[in-house]
């Protein structure tokens, strides 16, 4: 059972890939992935300990420059929001971007394209870059009238039913809900659990009991921000499409990607407030 809010910056990123007239959803379904996957070395270093329970990465100490991609699509959007900027200090994949804004939001989304295209370029999305395949990482956020109601946007309504408890790495303990009317070791319907103040969520299709691990594990090294947040997976045949928000004064500020949670949670721990002349 799904929450759809809970979804909002992926479902602006399927919005996005529609409005730019994607050519189809990838050639294949590739199952999603096995154990920890490979993921780059990146400026939001592993920590030994978990998220929530650290102060904020965040710093004032001097960082590398920002990745091309995030100084061009940020520096564009620059003056042209009411919204505080963040971006990623690290972007695990993707070397093209469309970037969308308003006075009270952000997004950019990020693509795989076979060669890096200018920010807005109208080949992105289409032909050769135009596969769900292609579709790799996104960011952004958007402004609510106050702090309570940027809470609400995130607020997490749990399935109906009685779950049952899970073990999870690191003394955690989640709550499985199953799918009604079946059994086996497919019969989960969603887990959720929580660490310090963020929730997290995998649902959708099998297997969400390895993925939940494959989340626990990532975040025992890469800290997210220390403030309220949520995150979800939603586990579908061409990987695990995932969500990070979280809340920050009145703005709730998102990452995501559409096949590895080890994307989103890279950009999602290694994002700073922006300074184009950084």
């Amino acid at each position: 059972m799904k929450d759809h809010h809970l979804l909002r910056p992926m479902m602006l990123a399927l919005t996005a890939l529609v409005t730019l007239g994607l050519s189809g959803c990838g050639t294949t379904s590739a199952a999603p992935p096995r154990g920890v996957p490979s993921v780059p070395k990146t400026r939001a270093q592993p920590k030994p300990k978990r998220t929530s329970a650290k102060p904020s990465p965040h710093s004032s100490a001097p960082h590398a420059p920002w990745p091309t991609l995030v100084l061009q699509s940020l520096g564009l959007i620059q003056g042209h929001t009411a919204v505080a900027l963040m971006g990623p200090a690290s972007v695990p994949r993707g070397n093209s971007a469309k970037v969308s804004f308003s006075a009270s939001q952000y997004t950019v989304n990020v693509f795989q394209c076979p060669a890096a295209d200018p920010i807005n370029s109208s080949a992105i999305g289409h032909g050769l870059c135009g596969a769900m395949a292609s579709f790799a990482e996104g960011f952004g956020a958007t402004r609510y009238p106050s702090h309570a109601a940027a809470q609400a946007a995130l607020a997490y309504q749990p399935p109906s039913g009685t779950p049952v408890t899970m073990s999870l790495p690191g003394g955690l303990t989640g709550s499985r809900w199953r799918i009604s009317g079946q059994t086996g070791p497919h019969n989960t319907a969603t887990i959720v659990w929580h660490e310090g103040n963020w929730t997290l969520v995998v649902s959708g299709g099998p297997p969400e009991q390895s993925s939940a691990l494959l989340v626990t594990h990532l975040l025992q090294h890469y800290r997210l921000p220390p403030h309220t947040g949520l995150l979800t997976v939603d586990v579908a045949g061409d990987g695990l499409h995932t969500s990070v928000q979280w809340v920050l004064g009145s703005t709730v500020y998102f990452t995501s990607a559409m096949h590895n949670p080890a994307h989103a949670i890279i950009m999602a721990a290694s994002i700073e407030p922006f300074d184009s002349n950084s």
